[in-house]
């Protein structure tokens, strides 16, 4: 537990490093970065510089070398040079998390929803998915047909809502 917490430590200031360390560009700075067919153009810090996917640690060290030697190389790369896909991913998962707690009613007519595409009507009435987060796991759903699905489901719960007489218009 000492040696994941003192590596954990070492990463973190390492990533606070070359977060508040920004440089101009200069010709040094650029002749480091040219065997990796990248300039600075602007003002930037290492942390930038490391995310560019041509950008290895090693040309950091180069340009900004740290105070003792740094052993977690791999580890901080990745985490800076896929932060970007993580975070997008994390999104998903969210988006998906608020799927599944939308209930679809067990009655509902997949056949007769002609806005949704006709490989989605069959496999939804088929396999009948019991949450929105379901429906969109079946191959053949697209985004867009979970977003006919919503539309539908919100106006269905609008329509409950009202009161006989608003719907029948008297």
């Amino acid at each position: 537990w000492q040696a994941f917490n003192l590596k954990r430590n070492e990463i973190t200031a390492e990533h606070k490093r070359l977060r508040q360390t920004r440089l101009a560009p200069t010709d040094a700075i650029n002749s480091v970065l040219a065997p990796y067919d990248e300039i600075m153009k602007q003002t930037a810090s290492l942390e930038d510089l490391l995310r560019r996917p041509r950008v290895p640690y090693g040309a950091i060290e180069q340009i900004s070398p740290a105070e003792k030697p740094f052993q977690w190389v791999l580890e901080l790369e990745t985490e800076l040079k896929y932060q970007g896909y993580i975070e997008r991913q994390k999104a998903q998962v969210a988006q998906s998390e608020k799927l599944d707690g939308v209930a679809l009613p067990p009655e509902f007519d997949y056949l007769a929803m002609d806005n949704l595409a006709k490989e989605a009507r069959e496999k939804l009435a088929r396999l009948r998915p019991e949450t929105l987060g379901q429906a969109s796991r079946i191959g053949g759903v697209t985004p867009a047909d979970i977003s006919v699905l919503l539309v539908t489901l919100e106006a269905k719960r609008r329509r409950d809502r009202l009161p006989a007489q608003a719907v029948s218009g008297t």
